[in-house]
């Protein structure tokens, strides 16, 4: 093992039982193979890849879930009764995670990623946004237009942000990342819809090479459904948390 201070991820779970998924903490059976079917501890495969996870659970997850067991619902009506917005309260607890880890002396702070599933990789969108001391990041089973989608079918209230589709689309937010490296991974057979995923990632493509910087936008487009591939992501920290490309951000 090298020594400290070590490349670090913030790995962010989606929907389901918080941190316990990323890790691969699994109680039942029901548990294990839900993880083995979305290849869902990946948090567990980048330590053993040299990386230092921090593994968050998100408000409402987890250790953090509502003891009614309500989920998202509850906590999203009462903060509007404040004011507030869930997403944005989500969001705030991940850039908390990210001083955080900046605070350890076992982490690099120059070579700093985010990666998520699903919801995990929407608050990945926001945070490499809105923090710069991100700099690289993976998505999956999320980018897509949604503007068809929210207005055609029932989605969970955590996505849905007040004034979302007056300013922007979940598209527009692939290009507000750059310049942060960006890999976005999409399945083919994953209930986010197909065409609508291709439809964001044209648009962040256009983006990216619009600013010099079209190396720094990768797709992995893969036959699996909602679930965590892989198949790029560990080159892509590699190449920009450790290898030659490194601080080039």
């Amino acid at each position: 093992r090298p020594a400290p201070p070590y490349p670090t991820l913030l790995c962010i779970h989606g929907h389901g039982r918080g941190k316990d998924d990323v890790v691969g903490i699994a109680q039942t059976e029901e548990d294990r193979a839900h993880v083995r079917a979305s290849n869902y501890d990946y948090a567990k495969q980048f330590v053993q890849r040299g990386y230092l996870c921090i593994c968050p659970d998100v408000r409402c997850f987890g250790e953090r879930a509502e003891p009614n067991g309500s989920g998202c619902s509850h906590a999203f009506q009462n903060a509007l009764l404040i004011g507030r917005q869930l997403k944005g309260m989500q969001l705030w607890d991940i850039l908390r995670a990210v001083d955080y880890a900046l605070s350890r002396a076992d982490v690099d702070g120059e070579r700093l990623g985010c990666v998520g599933l699903s919801m995990g990789a929407e608050l990945t969108m926001y945070a490499s946004i809105l923090d710069e001391r991100i700099r690289c990041a993976v998505t999956s089973g999320f980018l897509r237009v949604f503007k068809p989608e929210a207005y055609s079918r029932r989605c969970c209230p955590c996505n849905h942000v007040a004034g979302l589709m007056k300013w922007f689309d979940w598209d527009d937010l692939a290009c507000a990342v750059a310049p942060t490296p960006l890999l976005v991974e999409t399945g083919r057979k994953d209930w986010v819809p197909f065409d609508m995923a291709l439809e964001a990632h044209r648009k962040a493509e256009r983006c990216y090479r619009l600013l010099g910087i079209a190396e720094r936008l990768e797709a992995d487009v893969h036959e699996g459904q909602h679930e965590f591939s892989g198949r790029k992501a560990f080159d892509w920290f590699d190449r920009w948390l450790k290898g030659r490309n490194c601080g080039a951000v």
